[in-house]
Parts: C-alpha cells; structure tokens; sequence
C-alpha cells in the first residue's frame, strides 16, 4: 500500500524554515546534543510523540527483533493517558526521555509554567515506571523550538537538551522518499528521530525497513545518554550558554 499523503505549501515553507533556524542554533547553543561525537560512530534511533497504543507496542517488536535499543521522547500527558505502554517502553531496555508534558513550543509557555510542566513529565514517567523522577533528565523541545533564555533554563533545572541530525517528515510523504532522505542524509555519531502517533505509514513498518537498510550500510546504535556522555562528560565545553 502507498501512502501519497498530500502536502500543503505551507507545511513545506514551515519545514523549510525550521531547518535553516536549526543550522543557524547549531551554532549558537552547543549545549544542546545536536551529533554524537566523531570519536563514536554509533548512531542514536529516537521517537517522539509517544506512547501511542497503534504505534509502541509494534515499535518495541521491531526494535527487540533488531537488537536495537532506542530513545523514546514521551508527551507528558500521553504517558498519564497510557503509564503501561511507558512502562513497557522502559522494561524492554528502552531510554525514556521528556517530549514536554503537552506539545507546546516551548518558548510560548511562561517559565514558572515550563517548569511546572517538565516536573509533571516526570513525575508521570516515575509513577509509570517506578524510578526516580529525576531519573528523566533529556529532554527535546516540541517542534524542535527554544531559545537562548529556554537552554539557559533548562540547564539550572538539571535538563539535557536533545536536538536531531536526521529528521525525515515521514508523516508527509511516501515510504520511499523517507528512505531516500535517510540515505542521502545519515552520517557517523546521527542522531535520527521518528514520530508515533502521526499519519502516514505506521511508523513499525517504517522502523523495521530503516534499520535494515542501515544495518546493511554497516551502521551501529547507541543511546542518546551514551552520546551525551561521549560528547559532554569526555571533557567540558569551553563554549558558555549564550
């Protein structure tokens, strides 16, 4: 089956602008986990937007199937909505990380309110999974959107910020383009995001043919807390927060 999912204009111009501004804050907030470092190859497999019931469970079987372990970004809300679906993300060996509580932008929500919002993620995530809210440090803003002043915040709270190198539109478009951009675009020490929840082709499906194209071109995974500490704990940035 094809998905030929139509695309307005406009989706197009706001994808476009979104990654200009994200070269542009590559440069101006390296705090934030863009790539892995070049001394580790692996690449890092994420998802966001989850839990979704038609999407998690069919991940974790393609990912167990591949011995693949994964990063998942998880909504707030949605992990109180389906605490079991988390739980089986983290059981299965899964990295869980914070997508926000809602799916705000945000530099649009007040700072007291951002802040209220992460801890409730947390606490979400805790209850799921009966860890340590603390435990849920990495956190990627929704659409990808923050500021100098959001790194500044996040870095006082104890937050990582967790950005992307690859992050094909696969909702959008047809199963083929997707691999193409993947191709074209996958690198040494990536960091590759994919959506649950999202129309198009089931994201399962998808996954399962991704992993077995990069495994062919030779690829291995990490975890994007292996990254982080690759990257940032090796030795410290000299670069300040902006």
């Amino acid at each position: 089956m094809k998905y030929l999912p139509r695309i307005s204009s406009g989706e197009v111009q706001t994808a476009a602008y979104i990654e200009k501004a994200h070269r542009l804050l590559q440069r101006r907030l390296p705090r934030a986990l863009w790539i892995g470092s070049p001394a580790d190859p692996r690449v890092a497999l994420s998802f966001d937007d989850g839990p979704a019931p038609r999407d998690t469970e069919a991940l974790l079987t393609v990912l167990q199937r591949h011995g693949v372990a994964a990063t998942f970004f998880n909504i707030g809300e949605r992990v109180a909505a389906h605490p079991a679906l988390a739980r089986a993300v983290f059981t299965a060996g899964h990295q869980l990380g914070i997508h926000g509580y809602r799916h705000l932008a945000f530099p649009l929500i007040s700072v007291p309110g951002l802040h209220a919002d992460l801890q409730r993620a947390q606490n979400a995530l805790a209850d799921a999974t009966g860890q340590n809210p603390d435990h849920f440090c990495y956190v990627r803003p929704p659409f990808g959107w923050f500021t100098p002043s959001t790194l500044r915040h996040l870095d006082t709270w104890g937050f990582r910020p967790v950005m992307w190198t690859v992050v094909p539109p696969h909702w959008l478009q047809s199963q083929q383009r997707t691999y193409s951009d993947i191709r074209r675009e996958m690198c040494d020490s990536a960091i590759l995001v994919l959506h649950e929840g999202l129309p198009g082709p089931p994201v399962a499906h998808l996954t399962d043919e991704i992993l077995s194209r990069l495994e062919d071109r030779g690829f291995t995974f990490t975890s994007i807390d292996r990254m982080w500490r690759t990257v940032f704990d090796a030795q410290p940035l000299e670069s300040p927060l902006l």
